[in-house]
């Protein structure tokens, strides 16, 4: 019995020693490395709740105004299920924008990735996305399609502002939100204010909801839902664009 305990004093101080070692080699690579200060938080989790925790109060910035005034400008945390460094610094901020994939290569949460698909433009990187930056822009700049959005929004604004009349409450906000979501189905896809315009807005708003989120595709999680509207989304573009080639065709 005695033997027992002496073994497990001698097996507890040579973990001890280990991890003591351990700790020691991981302060020194971390400071060899240059990593800015912060906390990864939980294992996997990291400090995803607390990220998103702030978001639904009214001060959504708290979580990086904290970690700001206890780390600086340049802090790392763990949010999403990837660990990442944060910086609210706009000089910083504006030589990783303006890189374009060259010295930093941009990178996004797996929840994005999953959502945004692998051909999405947040994938590209290099002279492809400053050719294809370059494209959107040139066609956003169109005289054409100026005229086109201008008269959309003024309609759109018309219309809202006369339904304002039978509201007690008005929250502009989202009365701004319903008018840009409408100007942009109508210019993208087509689609008007009515029955289908309802359902893809009902669903995009399903589907934005998983862009922050930690990346669990099981059914009944955050992601799992929204790229469930992802496939209603695409399958009612595909039918919308089928109906306007042959003159018909199911939106769902």
């Amino acid at each position: 019995m005695v033997w027992t305990k002496e073994c497990w004093v001698l097996m507890g101080i040579i973990i001890i020693g280990l991890w003591l070692l351990w700790y020691s080699k991981q302060n020194k690579m971390k400071k060899k490395s240059g990593v800015p200060k912060g906390n990864l938080g939980w294992p996997f989790i990291g400090e995803t709740l607390d990220f998103i925790a702030c978001g639904y109060t009214s001060q959504p910035v708290s979580f990086m105004d904290k970690r700001k005034s206890l780390y600086g400008n340049v802090f790392k945390t763990h949010i999403l299920g990837t660990p990442i460094i944060v910086s609210t610094d706009p000089d910083v901020n504006k030589v990783v924008l303006q890189n374009h994939g060259n010295t930093f290569v941009p990178a996004y949460p797996k929840s994005i990735r999953e959502l945004l698909g692998d051909f999405s433009i947040l994938q590209m990187n290099g002279n492809l996305q400053k050719r294809v930056h370059a494209q959107i822009g040139g066609f956003l700049r169109s005289p054409q399609l100026k005229a086109r959005i201008t008269k959309d929004i003024e309609n759109s604004v018309k219309l809202t502002l006369a339904s304002w009349k039978d509201m007690h409450l008005i929250y502009v906000q989202e009365e701004i939100k319903k008018i840009t979501f409408e100007v942009l189905v109508k210019v993208l896809i087509s689609i008007r204010p009515g029955e289908d315009l309802y359902f893809l807005k009902k669903e995009f708003e399903e589907f934005i909801k998983g862009l922050i989120c930690l990346p669990i595709k099981l059914p009944g999680t955050r992601l799992y839902k929204s790229l469930k509207a992802k496939e209603k989304l695409l399958k009612m573009v595909k039918a919308d664009r089928r109906r306007e080639k042959t003159g018909y065709g199911e939106i769902r």
